[in-house]
């Protein structure tokens, strides 16, 4: 999906210069502490509160990995959680975000995905620990860029962050990636689009994809060199997938259509008939609305037929079993 004109800034795609053109003016520009308690309607008294606590308003969590491990989640108290709300949806929801940045408002994984379908060749590349690799610094650097009054950097980089890092659990944390990840994104897109290259490059959070011919393979170092020279740090292991193989992006299959695993949908089966024989837990239930809202987005038939059945099970009705209509 290629983001509007209207919506979007117009980006110089150069290895060396990720400058905007005609740059729009967002609700970042010229923030300050008292915009900020006046828009979001919050008593100055409590942004001072907030800043003061804020360390210790967050609770960590794990949470499980597939196949293995976990990933600490640091998740903000609820007054916490609803001040950075409310500032995300007045000054980060609608900014301009590069148009290689998928994890957006408008722009999602199927977005993405389509950007590579029908390349021969894929590169799979991601961040290293990419949220607890976003420090305090990173954080001030982006708003001083966003040009974000310099009174309130400081306390605004206080309320959005937790043990000098993005914590991964706050509402804000994947806005504010993507906009610390923004020179990223305009330099490796810039060195795909060069003369030569004809590669496709999309970011969704920390998974990075690029896609193009035989010759990829060529222009990995490349890659690799722009990103560490911005900062970051690249899990060595890439995963390179050729024409003969199957190509299976952000989680979805890209053949002649889209389709998620079958691993993924029979996890959902699976989880239907326990929930049918065991009762309808409320967890359990909008756990499974959400995967199946997942598959029928991707698989709008498939994913309407899970929906039938979950909905049967919900309102008490015999049925047949999940792998019989999923079929």
């Amino acid at each position: 999906m290629t983001p509007s004109s209207a919506s979007c800034s117009i980006w110089l795609d150069s290895e060396s210069s990720p400058t905007r053109v005609n740059e729009p003016v967002t609700a970042l520009r010229g923030l300050t502490l008292k915009r900020i308690s006046s828009e979001l309607g919050v008593d100055a008294h409590e942004i001072r509160w907030l800043t003061r606590r804020a360390a210790h308003l967050y609770e960590a969590r794990a949470l499980s990995k597939k196949g293995s491990g976990s990933r600490r989640l640091l998740v903000p108290a609820p007054r916490l959680k609803s001040f950075q709300r409310a500032f995300y949806k007045k000054y980060l929801r609608n900014h301009a975000y590069h148009p290689a940045a998928y994890c957006v408002p408008g722009r999602g994984v199927l977005d993405a995905v389509r950007q590579h379908r029908g390349r021969t060749h894929v590169l799979h590349l991601d961040v290293t620990d990419f949220f607890p690799s976003v420090d305090c610094g990173k954080v001030r650097d982006c708003l001083r860029r966003e040009h974000v009054a310099e009174e309130a950097v400081p306390t605004i980089t206080r309320l959005l962050t937790c043990e000098n890092q993005l914590p991964q659990g706050a509402p804000t944390s994947v806005a504010i990636g993507n906009l610390v990840l923004h020179r990223v994104d305009a330099r490796v897109t810039g060195y795909c689009r060069r003369p030569g290259a004809g590669l496709t490059y999309t970011r969704y959070v920390d998974d990075i994809t690029i896609s193009g011919g035989s010759r990829i393979e060529k222009f990995e170092g490349g890659i690799r060199r722009i990103v560490e020279d911005c900062g970051w740090v690249l899990n060595q292991r890439s995963r390179m997938v050729g024409p003969d193989e199957e190509h299976r992006i952000l989680g979805i299959l890209t053949g002649r259509t889209l389709a998620v695993g079958e691993e993924y949908v029979s996890d959902v089966e699976v989880t239907l008939d326990t929930l049918r024989e065991a009762g309808c837990g409320r967890t359990l239930a909008r756990s499974l609305q959400g995967k199946i809202a997942w598959i029928r987005a991707v698989e709008p038939s498939r994913g309407r037929r899970l929906e039938a059945t979950l909905q049967r099970i919900l309102d008490g009705e015999p049925l047949e079993t999940p792998k019989q209509i999923a079929c």
